[in-house]
Protein backbone atom coordinates (compact mmCIF):
# COMPACT_ATOMS: atom_id res chain seq x y z
CA UNK A 1 0.00 0.00 0.00
CA UNK A 2 3.05 2.47 0.74
CA UNK A 3 3.89 2.05 -2.82
CA UNK A 4 0.68 2.58 -4.65
CA UNK A 5 0.81 5.67 -2.43
CA UNK A 6 3.70 6.79 -2.83
CA UNK A 7 3.71 6.26 -6.41
CA UNK A 8 0.61 8.08 -6.97
CA UNK A 9 1.17 11.56 -4.63
CA UNK A 10 4.96 11.02 -4.13
CA UNK A 11 5.98 13.17 -6.79
CA UNK A 12 6.08 16.74 -4.85
CA UNK A 13 7.93 16.85 -1.33
CA UNK A 14 4.12 17.90 -0.02
CA UNK A 15 2.63 15.12 -1.41
CA UNK A 16 5.05 12.73 0.33
CA UNK A 17 4.51 14.54 3.28
CA UNK A 18 0.55 14.03 3.06
CA UNK A 19 1.26 10.58 1.96
CA UNK A 20 3.69 9.93 4.77
CA UNK A 21 0.73 11.18 6.92
CA UNK A 22 -2.11 9.77 5.83
CA UNK A 23 0.08 6.33 5.50
CA UNK A 24 0.65 6.59 9.25
CA UNK A 25 -3.31 7.36 9.71
CA UNK A 26 -4.23 4.29 8.22
CA UNK A 27 -1.53 2.28 10.24
CA UNK A 28 -2.86 3.37 13.38
CA UNK A 29 -6.46 2.81 12.79
CA UNK A 30 -5.84 -0.45 11.25
CA UNK A 31 -3.81 -1.42 14.53
CA UNK A 32 -5.90 0.14 17.45
CA UNK A 33 -9.34 -0.44 15.64
CA UNK A 34 -9.32 -2.84 13.68
CA UNK A 35 -13.04 -3.00 13.90
CA UNK A 36 -13.69 0.14 13.20
CA UNK A 37 -11.69 0.55 9.69
CA UNK A 38 -13.34 -3.12 8.89
CA UNK A 39 -16.56 -1.06 9.03
CA UNK A 40 -14.94 1.47 6.91
CA UNK A 41 -13.54 -0.42 4.11
CA UNK A 42 -16.72 -2.04 4.20
CA UNK A 43 -18.80 1.24 3.83
CA UNK A 44 -16.46 2.51 1.10
CA UNK A 45 -17.03 -1.06 -0.78
CA UNK A 46 -21.00 -0.90 -0.30
CA UNK A 47 -20.97 2.68 -1.92
CA UNK A 48 -18.74 1.66 -4.75
CA UNK A 49 -20.84 -1.11 -5.68
CA UNK A 50 -24.09 1.36 -5.76
CA UNK A 51 -22.64 3.79 -7.45
CA UNK A 52 -21.40 1.47 -10.03
CA UNK A 53 -24.27 -0.77 -10.60
CA UNK A 54 -26.14 3.19 -10.88
CA UNK A 55 -23.21 3.82 -13.51
CA UNK A 56 -23.53 0.54 -15.29
CA UNK A 57 -27.44 1.06 -15.55
CA UNK A 58 -28.02 4.05 -16.34
CA UNK A 59 -25.67 3.88 -19.54
CA UNK A 60 -27.35 0.19 -20.64
CA UNK A 61 -30.87 1.66 -20.07
CA UNK A 62 -30.94 6.00 -20.11
CA UNK A 63 -34.17 7.22 -18.89
CA UNK A 64 -36.87 7.91 -21.03
CA UNK A 65 -38.33 11.29 -19.57
CA UNK A 66 -41.93 11.80 -22.14
CA UNK A 67 -41.64 15.99 -21.39
CA UNK A 68 -38.07 15.82 -22.84
CA UNK A 69 -39.07 14.28 -26.51
CA UNK A 70 -36.79 12.90 -28.69
CA UNK A 71 -33.24 14.21 -27.88
CA UNK A 72 -32.50 12.44 -24.60
CA UNK A 73 -29.07 12.76 -23.58
CA UNK A 74 -27.53 9.76 -21.85
CA UNK A 75 -25.68 10.90 -18.68
CA UNK A 76 -22.12 11.21 -18.04
CA UNK A 77 -19.96 7.72 -17.52
CA UNK A 78 -18.73 8.96 -14.05
CA UNK A 79 -18.56 12.55 -12.20
CA UNK A 80 -15.13 12.56 -12.21
CA UNK A 81 -14.65 12.91 -16.17
CA UNK A 82 -15.95 15.68 -18.08
CA UNK A 83 -19.32 15.79 -18.80
CA UNK A 84 -19.80 14.87 -22.28
CA UNK A 85 -23.32 14.18 -23.43
CA UNK A 86 -24.09 11.79 -26.07
CA UNK A 87 -27.91 11.30 -27.79
CA UNK A 88 -29.35 8.41 -27.73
Amino acid sequence: MTRLVLKRYGKTPAGRIGAAAVLKALGVLVRRHPKTALEMAGAGLGEAGRVGFQEVKAAVMPSRDPQEGENVAAPAASPNTPAEMKTV
